[in-house]
Protein backbone atom coordinates (compact mmCIF):
# COMPACT_ATOMS: atom_id res chain seq x y z
CA UNK A 1 0.00 0.00 0.00
CA UNK A 2 1.79 3.16 -1.06
CA UNK A 3 1.70 6.30 1.49
CA UNK A 4 -0.91 8.81 0.52
CA UNK A 5 0.21 12.04 -1.25
CA UNK A 6 -1.47 14.42 -0.09
CA UNK A 7 -2.38 15.86 3.55
CA UNK A 8 -5.73 17.78 4.55
CA UNK A 9 -4.98 21.79 6.07
CA UNK A 10 -5.21 21.76 9.48
CA UNK A 11 -3.34 22.28 12.91
CA UNK A 12 0.60 21.87 12.76
CA UNK A 13 0.58 21.09 8.74
CA UNK A 14 2.38 23.50 7.32
CA UNK A 15 3.80 24.48 3.77
CA UNK A 16 7.47 24.29 3.09
CA UNK A 17 7.59 23.95 -0.59
CA UNK A 18 5.37 24.09 -3.95
CA UNK A 19 4.51 22.32 -7.19
CA UNK A 20 3.19 24.19 -10.26
CA UNK A 21 2.28 22.87 -13.77
CA UNK A 22 4.83 24.95 -16.46
CA UNK A 23 4.32 25.18 -20.30
CA UNK A 24 6.38 23.38 -22.99
CA UNK A 25 9.51 25.55 -23.91
CA UNK A 26 9.73 27.14 -20.30
CA UNK A 27 13.31 25.76 -18.36
CA UNK A 28 13.04 26.10 -14.56
CA UNK A 29 15.97 27.42 -12.90
CA UNK A 30 16.30 25.82 -9.26
CA UNK A 31 17.23 28.69 -7.10
CA UNK A 32 18.28 26.20 -3.98
CA UNK A 33 21.19 24.07 -5.61
CA UNK A 34 24.62 24.76 -5.88
CA UNK A 35 24.84 26.35 -9.43
CA UNK A 36 27.09 23.18 -11.16
CA UNK A 37 23.91 21.53 -10.08
CA UNK A 38 21.59 24.27 -11.37
CA UNK A 39 23.88 23.94 -14.44
CA UNK A 40 22.68 20.57 -15.17
CA UNK A 41 19.37 20.67 -14.42
CA UNK A 42 18.99 23.77 -16.80
CA UNK A 43 21.11 22.14 -19.84
CA UNK A 44 18.95 18.71 -19.64
CA UNK A 45 15.66 20.88 -19.94
CA UNK A 46 17.06 23.08 -22.50
CA UNK A 47 18.35 19.87 -24.43
CA UNK A 48 15.13 18.69 -24.63
CA UNK A 49 13.01 21.80 -25.24
CA UNK A 50 15.68 22.48 -28.21
CA UNK A 51 15.58 18.96 -29.34
CA UNK A 52 19.25 18.31 -29.42
CA UNK A 53 22.75 19.26 -28.04
CA UNK A 54 22.95 22.57 -26.08
CA UNK A 55 25.38 24.73 -28.34
CA UNK A 56 28.69 25.07 -25.91
CA UNK A 57 28.85 29.10 -25.93
CA UNK A 58 25.12 29.07 -24.76
CA UNK A 59 25.65 26.61 -22.34
CA UNK A 60 28.60 28.79 -20.78
CA UNK A 61 26.60 31.88 -20.71
CA UNK A 62 24.36 30.04 -18.96
CA UNK A 63 26.56 28.57 -16.52
CA UNK A 64 28.25 32.11 -15.84
CA UNK A 65 24.52 33.67 -15.53
CA UNK A 66 23.62 31.15 -13.17
CA UNK A 67 27.09 31.68 -10.86
CA UNK A 68 26.36 35.74 -11.11
CA UNK A 69 22.54 35.00 -9.76
CA UNK A 70 23.67 32.80 -7.02
CA UNK A 71 26.29 35.13 -5.57
CA UNK A 72 23.53 38.05 -5.92
CA UNK A 73 21.09 36.28 -3.84
CA UNK A 74 23.15 36.14 -0.58
CA UNK A 75 19.89 35.19 1.73
CA UNK A 76 18.85 32.56 -0.44
CA UNK A 77 15.43 34.33 -1.29
CA UNK A 78 14.77 33.03 -4.97
CA UNK A 79 13.32 29.69 -4.62
CA UNK A 80 12.94 28.99 -8.55
CA UNK A 81 13.09 31.00 -11.78
CA UNK A 82 11.06 29.98 -15.21
CA UNK A 83 12.33 31.53 -18.39
CA UNK A 84 11.48 30.98 -22.00
CA UNK A 85 14.11 29.06 -23.86
CA UNK A 86 15.22 31.56 -26.11
CA UNK A 87 12.48 34.70 -27.99
CA UNK A 88 8.89 33.60 -28.61
CA UNK A 89 9.25 32.17 -32.84
CA UNK A 90 8.39 35.74 -34.72
CA UNK A 91 8.24 37.91 -31.77
CA UNK A 92 11.62 39.23 -29.79
CA UNK A 93 9.75 38.49 -27.09
CA UNK A 94 11.16 36.84 -23.70
CA UNK A 95 9.95 36.14 -20.09
CA UNK A 96 10.63 35.00 -17.15
CA UNK A 97 8.60 34.18 -14.01
CA UNK A 98 11.27 34.74 -10.47
CA UNK A 99 9.26 32.69 -7.13
CA UNK A 100 10.82 34.22 -4.11
CA UNK A 101 10.55 33.71 -0.27
CA UNK A 102 9.14 37.30 1.38
CA UNK A 103 9.85 37.57 4.79
CA UNK A 104 7.51 38.96 7.03
CA UNK A 105 7.24 39.66 11.26
CA UNK A 106 3.76 38.61 11.97
CA UNK A 107 2.27 37.56 15.55
CA UNK A 108 -0.90 35.96 13.78
CA UNK A 109 -3.13 34.59 10.83
CA UNK A 110 -4.68 37.89 10.47
CA UNK A 111 -1.49 40.20 10.54
CA UNK A 112 -0.87 38.28 7.07
CA UNK A 113 -4.25 38.81 6.24
CA UNK A 114 -4.02 42.53 6.37
CA UNK A 115 -1.05 43.04 4.72
CA UNK A 116 -2.67 41.46 1.71
CA UNK A 117 -6.16 42.93 1.94
CA UNK A 118 -3.32 46.40 2.08
CA UNK A 119 -2.32 45.33 -1.57
CA UNK A 120 -6.04 44.85 -2.59
CA UNK A 121 -6.74 48.65 -1.25
CA UNK A 122 -3.45 49.80 -3.65
CA UNK A 123 -5.31 48.39 -7.09
CA UNK A 124 -4.22 44.42 -6.92
CA UNK A 125 -6.50 42.00 -6.95
CA UNK A 126 -7.85 39.83 -4.62
CA UNK A 127 -7.26 35.20 -5.36
CA UNK A 128 -6.87 32.14 -3.97
CA UNK A 129 -3.45 30.16 -4.60
CA UNK A 130 -3.32 26.80 -3.78
CA UNK A 131 -6.36 27.45 -1.11
CA UNK A 132 -4.42 30.61 0.03
CA UNK A 133 -5.60 34.20 0.27
CA UNK A 134 -3.42 35.84 -2.86
CA UNK A 135 -3.03 38.78 -4.53
CA UNK A 136 -1.90 39.81 -8.19
CA UNK A 137 -0.92 43.11 -10.08
CA UNK A 138 0.28 44.77 -12.97
CA UNK A 139 2.40 47.20 -14.50
CA UNK A 140 4.29 48.51 -17.25
CA UNK A 141 7.32 49.85 -17.37
CA UNK A 142 6.72 52.02 -20.06
CA UNK A 143 9.12 50.62 -22.65
CA UNK A 144 11.99 51.32 -20.11
CA UNK A 145 15.43 49.07 -20.90
CA UNK A 146 15.60 46.42 -18.82
CA UNK A 147 18.41 46.91 -16.41
CA UNK A 148 21.27 44.86 -18.02
CA UNK A 149 19.72 43.66 -20.59
CA UNK A 150 19.31 44.03 -24.26
CA UNK A 151 15.73 45.10 -24.63
CA UNK A 152 12.54 46.95 -22.73
CA UNK A 153 10.16 45.47 -20.59
CA UNK A 154 6.96 45.00 -22.04
CA UNK A 155 5.28 44.23 -18.43
CA UNK A 156 5.38 43.00 -15.22
CA UNK A 157 2.75 40.86 -13.14
CA UNK A 158 3.52 40.24 -9.54
CA UNK A 159 1.73 37.85 -7.06
CA UNK A 160 1.92 37.41 -3.20
CA UNK A 161 0.47 34.71 -1.52
CA UNK A 162 -0.02 33.44 1.73
CA UNK A 163 1.80 30.10 2.48
CA UNK A 164 -0.27 27.14 4.78
CA UNK A 165 0.54 27.52 8.33
CA UNK A 166 3.52 30.25 7.55
CA UNK A 167 3.36 32.87 9.77
CA UNK A 168 6.83 34.61 8.78
CA UNK A 169 6.92 34.35 4.74
CA UNK A 170 4.82 34.98 2.15
CA UNK A 171 5.89 34.00 -1.53
CA UNK A 172 5.97 36.34 -4.70
CA UNK A 173 6.21 35.13 -8.21
CA UNK A 174 6.92 38.06 -10.28
CA UNK A 175 6.60 37.89 -14.12
CA UNK A 176 8.63 39.96 -16.29
CA UNK A 177 8.11 40.24 -20.08
CA UNK A 178 11.07 41.77 -22.30
CA UNK A 179 11.12 42.70 -25.96
CA UNK A 180 14.80 42.05 -27.00
CA UNK A 181 16.11 44.23 -29.49
CA UNK A 182 16.19 41.54 -31.89
CA UNK A 183 12.74 41.90 -33.15
CA UNK A 184 12.38 42.71 -36.95
CA UNK A 185 8.62 42.39 -37.49
CA UNK A 186 5.40 43.24 -35.97
CA UNK A 187 4.83 46.67 -33.85
CA UNK A 188 4.20 47.98 -30.14
CA UNK A 189 0.49 47.21 -30.11
CA UNK A 190 1.30 43.14 -31.68
CA UNK A 191 4.03 43.87 -28.46
CA UNK A 192 1.16 44.28 -26.28
CA UNK A 193 -0.58 41.74 -27.22
CA UNK A 194 1.88 38.65 -26.90
CA UNK A 195 2.04 40.55 -23.38
CA UNK A 196 -1.31 39.98 -22.69
CA UNK A 197 -1.46 36.04 -23.80
CA UNK A 198 2.05 35.93 -21.54
CA UNK A 199 -0.24 37.38 -18.17
CA UNK A 200 -2.79 35.08 -19.03
CA UNK A 201 -0.62 32.10 -19.31
CA UNK A 202 0.71 33.26 -15.39
CA UNK A 203 -2.49 33.48 -14.40
CA UNK A 204 -3.57 30.12 -15.31
CA UNK A 205 -0.11 28.70 -13.89
CA UNK A 206 -1.39 30.27 -10.47
CA UNK A 207 -4.48 28.15 -10.35
CA UNK A 208 -2.16 24.72 -10.70
CA UNK A 209 0.02 25.61 -7.39
CA UNK A 210 -0.32 23.40 -5.03
CA UNK A 211 1.62 24.10 -1.28
CA UNK A 212 3.80 20.89 -0.24
CA UNK A 213 4.62 19.42 3.17
CA UNK A 214 7.86 18.12 4.78
CA UNK A 215 6.86 15.20 3.26
CA UNK A 216 6.45 16.25 0.03
CA UNK A 217 2.78 15.91 -0.05
CA UNK A 218 -0.12 18.39 -1.21
CA UNK A 219 -1.77 20.66 0.95
CA UNK A 220 -5.91 20.21 0.26
CA UNK A 221 -8.85 21.60 2.30
CA UNK A 222 -10.70 18.64 0.66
Amino acid sequence: MTAPRWVRRGPGIVGVGYAVMVPRGWVQIPGQLRPEMAFDAVVDQLGSVLGGEVPAEFARRVGSGLIEARAADVDGHVLDSYVTAGPLPDTGTTASIVVTVVPVVARSTDDLDLLLLGRVGRGATALGVGGEPAVVWSETDGGQPARDSPGRVVRRRTMLSRVTGQLDRLVSATLTVLETHERTTGTDGASDAVADALVELFDAMLTTVRWLDAEGRVITGR
